[in-house]
């Protein structure tokens, strides 16, 4: 516990000592988020070079804790993050297509995971080899691909995506110390620890900003961390449902855009607009204060749910799933209704 505890503070310190150079070196540099975008919610310019301030928490923390390089999984996962951060900030300075990082960057990345054997068990325990494997293979490449997505498209208002990632980091931390898997939890305490320290200066008013960089660098830790979760109850259905609850947030955004645009007739990947939840619940009166709160409660209950899901007897957790799905469903209906900038 002394090890988790130490990696959390280290990785902290950092976030905050790194953070205000990042901002004041965005700004030497104009690398800065213009609002000339009518999807922007922001009305000044702010910094950007977040992502940076979280990639270098992360890597010295690591590097800190020089323990940790033994593992090849960190090591290949670092690297990664490494290449998403380079094509973001490349995106973020204008000089790719803004499709780029959605149909090269995240794949790749995702591929270096699956190539160290890091995928979803799930087809593979019904059908035999090898159309369960590849079913798998592919399974998990939507499954890293889409969640890295998820959380870069979840950074539109301040605040939400390292909130987000520092309660998903919270709870992952606690599964991992539930069952024993004292390097995972390390990993989700350096998590949590630099997006603790970044959300002090990006929670509202922002004073910089993640860059896509940095929210795909969150949205793909914790796609990782997510595909390492134990199965506690031994029933694999509990192997997607349950990083599935932690993430709750990011999937159930990605999910009513890919809803509400498809119901207009839109092609979701390529249709961006301010139809989020978040900016539904802005439009409908509550401010950006308030509507992270919303979001971060509705993160800390699928955390939650996560926990008591791992404790539950066979029958009772396939009732529970089918009860959560129905509740999903007739959110994603409710939340439709709500007023959004068409």
């Amino acid at each position: 516990m002394s090890s988790i505890i130490q990696a959390f503070l280290i990785a902290l310190t950092f976030a905050i000592v790194i953070t205000p150079i990042a901002r004041y070196l965005a700004l030497k540099s104009n690398f800065v988020d213009i609002p000339n975008d009518e999807r922007k919610i922001h009305k000044k310019s702010i910094p950007l070079l977040g992502g940076w301030a979280i990639y270098l928490s992360i890597v010295l923390t690591c590097l800190f804790k020089w323990d940790l390089l033994a593992d090849k999984n960190l090591i290949f996962t670092l690297g990664a993050i490494t290449l998403l951060l380079i094509i973001g900030t490349l995106d973020d300075k204008g000089m790719l297509n803004s499709q780029t990082k959605l149909i090269i960057g995240m794949p790749i990345a995702s591929l270096v995971l699956i190539s160290i054997g890091i995928r979803i068990d799930f087809f593979s325990m019904f059908l035999k080899p090898p159309y369960g494997n590849i079913l798998d293979i592919l399974f998990t490449l939507f499954w890293i691909t889409g969640f890295t997505a998820s959380f870069s498209i979840l950074d539109h208002m301040d605040g939400l995506n390292v909130g987000i990632t520092a309660i998903a980091s919270a709870f992952f931390l606690v599964h991992f110390i539930n069952c024993g898997y004292d390097m995972l939890a390390v990993i989700s305490a350096i998590c949590l620890g630099s997006s603790v320290g970044f959300l002090v200066f990006n929670f509202h008013p922002a004073k910089i900003f993640l860059g896509d960089g940095g929210a795909m660098i969150t949205g793909f830790l914790m796609a990782f961390l997510s595909l390492k979760m134990p199965v506690q109850n031994r029933y694999i259905v509990s192997r997607v449902v349950t990083p599935l609850l932690i993430l709750v947030v990011p999937f159930f955004d990605t999910s009513l855009c890919i809803f509400s645009r498809s119901r207009r007739g839109l092609l979701p990947p390529t249709a961006p607009g301010k139809d989020h939840i978040a900016h539904r619940l802005m439009k409908s009166g509550f401010g950006q204060k308030k509507t992270a709160m919303i979001l971060y409660t509705m993160a800390i209950l699928g955390g939650v749910l996560s926990l008591f899901l791992s404790a539950l007897s066979k029958t009772t957790t396939c009732i529970f799933i089918l009860i959560s799905i129905v509740i999903y469903v007739s959110t994603i209906l409710s939340i439709e209704r709500l007023p959004y900038e068409k």
